[in-house]
């Protein structure tokens, strides 16, 4: 599905005239064409535990429901070696797996995950390939809302590299929209 404009995707600044609603969608998210993003470092001190990604998967569930979805997530996994990327240790992903199965609105189509932002492209290449190594292991366990067909690694400046090493998504927002 392709969304053209802001207000179709519900973004933060849309306003919806028709319903005389001028409140943003998303009060609580910084709009970063307007305001300061927090920085990195406290990004990742507040890091999301698999405690906390438990809970937002039944959040996810509950408002999918309402709706009557069922709403397509990757699963983030931890594969760098610095603080300012996230997502749950690789070892937690089948647990948090196990979770989304009680969540018949909840559809887990893949995983996720960041390289260290180093010119060292042995590391890099090593975080690939062992997210790749257990996207693999998770496709084996297929069920009727776990459907891993995507592994998603490589950003603008690594994305050749992830795509060598089996990446089916990569994200290259930078090289679209330029840097920060």
């Amino acid at each position: 599905m392709v969304l053209s404009d802001e207000k179709s995707i519900g973004s933060r600044s849309a306003n919806n005239e028709e319903e005389g609603n001028k409140e943003p969608a998303f009060p609580d998210v910084p709009n970063p064409r307007t305001e300061e993003m927090p920085d990195q470092t406290s990004v990742a001190s507040s890091a999301p535990k698999k405690e906390d990604l438990k809970e937002l998967l039944k959040e996810i569930d509950k408002q999918a429901a309402k709706n009557n979805r069922t709403i397509d997530c990757l699963l983030q996994g931890r594969i760098a070696r610095e603080e300012t990327k996230f997502g749950v240790p690789l070892n937690q992903l089948e647990a948090l797996y196990q979770e989304s199965l009680s969540l018949p609105h909840v559809r887990v189509v893949g995983c996720m995950g960041m390289a260290t932002f180093t010119d060292n492209e042995s590391q890099i290449k090593k975080e690939f390939a062992l997210l790749k190594t257990t996207f693999d292991a998770l496709k084996s366990i297929e069920t009727f809302n776990f459907k891993p067909e995507t592994v998603s690694m490589g950003m603008s400046g690594d994305y050749a590299l992830a795509i060598e090493c089996g990446s089916n998504m990569i994200r290259v927002g930078s090289s679209i929209f330029g840097e920060r």
